[in-house]
């Protein structure tokens, strides 16, 4: 199972945004929902800092949704300016509900937000 993490440096309404100023995002983990079991599943990332506009690619096992409908969700960070320090824990929207087929790619955008 694929995904891919992007940053594109677009205006965003939404709640998974990050200001357009921060330096870096930090990819912390990803979560799943497992309707079977009605809870939200974590796949820890490898603790990847990208810059905006940066993409990387996960490659996970979501083991206990396979062939069953799922949502993804990213939890990250993004750099306090240019400093050593981080915000807090950031979740991005959940994607549409999909059904979890081996071998697929999902996309998660990440947006910038302007002051």
């Amino acid at each position: 199972y694929n995904y891919y993490v992007g940053q594109p440096v677009v205006i965003s309404n939404g709640s998974d945004t990050y200001p357009a100023s921060a330096p870096l995002i930090q990819i912390i983990r990803a979560e799943y929902y497992d309707y079977n079991s009605a809870k939200w599943r974590t796949e820890a990332l490898e603790n990847v800092a990208i810059m905006p506009k940066g993409k990387t690619l996960y490659t996970e096992n979501l083991e206990y949704v396979d062939d069953d409908n799922t949502k993804l969700r990213i939890v990250y960070k993004y750099q306090l300016g240019n400093t050593a320090s981080w915000s807090s824990e950031q979740t991005s929207r959940e994607t549409e509900d999909f059904k979890c087929i081996d071998g697929m790619q999902v996309t998660i955008t990440l947006d910038a937000t302007y002051p």
